[in-house]
């Protein structure tokens, strides 16, 4: 994956982005900066259309990089999963 990365902004365009990093997942399925910007992007999307599928699918994405053996990966998606994962049971217990 060396020299190939998302050339918009996954913060100012998330839909772009997801589309470019699923393009790297699929080419690199086993690089965990390609499945991390691609969790990146779904949550920048989830947060852009305020949607709790998309966060969900973020989550999902972090999990997948926490289990890479390379630490820092591991470090910042664990982080991720388990705000996205506050963030769910607070609105679960809010909406109730």
């Amino acid at each position: 994956m060396q020299g190939e990365y998302c050339t918009c902004s996954i913060f100012q365009r998330p839909e772009e982005a997801l589309k470019e990093f699923d393009g790297l997942v699929q080419r690199y399925p086993a690089s965990p900066r390609a499945q991390y910007g691609k969790a990146q992007a779904l949550d920048a999307l989830s947060e852009k259309k305020q949607s709790n599928e998309f966060l969900e699918r973020a989550i999902a994405e972090y999990q997948k990089v926490s289990v890479s053996q390379e630490w820092g990966w591991l470090i910042n998606s664990s982080t991720k999963v388990i705000a996205g994962l506050e963030f769910t049971d607070c609105l679960l217990v809010n909406d109730q």
